[in-house]
């Protein structure tokens, strides 16, 4: 039987001993129903807990950005924005590029007029605007960071950001990126969902793993929970070790190049003084 959910099942039903195997995750059968709730939640904790080669994908990451089509003094000195529908809140920041003719880029606080118009908290309204079509805004975090970008969908963990740059500085915030750039060009875990695109150590890991989480659910041993335990997590004879080492030695070394050396030791030597 080629991999699949049904099999997982039955693998972890086999090492906490039970003679009774599974057609379907739907049956109703007790141990139906035991892997049936944590099963998922199993394959997403162990993809987050190793940056499997397998569940890795790239994207590049690009902020929303809303036309703008006018700048205007409010009446009161400040620039008043017109865009298309912002969906923004008076009090949370906006990062505007590409306006002409007046004041308006850079990052602001705003105090929103209507769901079509905004005015930029602080700043000074001057010259005339300048219409083109790359006048436009997007939300920025509430303080710090100028872009918030949204991760996708079935990503599990945050891998690897920019690598080619050098001392990149964002943060993860819920189901969000926020950064001082865009795009970002992301690397992340994603939720696997074929089990046949599963590596086959990571496969017997999800085994092992299930026939621990649910093991006194079914059989109600301790002993035998820690004994599944030391079987998956044992540092030196574990499987899921051994797995993540023969994963992560797939990869090649990381070059470290002079400049990159130079920049380290600087910073070492700046944390110790």
């Amino acid at each position: 039987m080629p991999q699949s959910a049904v099999e997982t099942a039955n693998a972890a039903l086999s090492k906490l001993g039970s003679n009774k195997f599974i057609a379907t995750l739907g049956d109703g059968a007790t141990e139906s129903i035991a892997v049936n709730d944590r099963l998922d939640i199993c394959k997403r904790a162990l993809l987050r807990m190793h940056p499997w080669n397998f569940a890795i994908k790239r994207k590049s990451l690009d902020a929303v950005w809303i036309a703008i089509s006018n700048v205007v003094n409010n009446g009161s000195g400040l620039c008043r924005v017109t865009s298309a529908a912002h969906n923004r809140a008076t009090g949370d920041r906006v990062t505007i590029e590409g306006v002409t003719g007046t004041p308006g880029n850079g990052t602001w606080v705003v105090t929103v007029i209507n769901q079509t118009t905004l005015d930029l908290v602080d700043s000074v309204f001057s010259g005339t605007y300048v219409a083109s079509a790359t006048d436009q805004l997007t939300q920025a975090a509430i303080f710090d960071y100028e872009y918030v970008l949204a991760l996708p969908a079935d990503l599990l963990r945050v891998y690897r950001v920019d690598d080619l740059v050098y001392d990149v500085d964002y943060r993860v915030e819920g189901r969000t990126i926020i950064s001082h750039s865009e795009p970002v060009e992301l690397r992340y875990i994603y939720d696997v969902t074929d089990y046949t695109a599963m590596d086959i150590l990571f496969y017997e890991c999800l085994a092992a793993y299930l026939a621990w989480d649910i093991s006194y659910r079914i059989t109600q041993s301790s002993t035998l929970k820690q004994q599944l335990w030391d079987d998956l997590f044992n540092p030196r004879t574990g499987i899921l070790p051994k797995g993540r080492f023969i994963d992560a030695t797939e990869d090649p070394n990381q070059k470290l190049e002079a400049e990159e050396w130079i920049q380290s030791r600087g910073s070492a030597v700046s944390t110790w003084v």
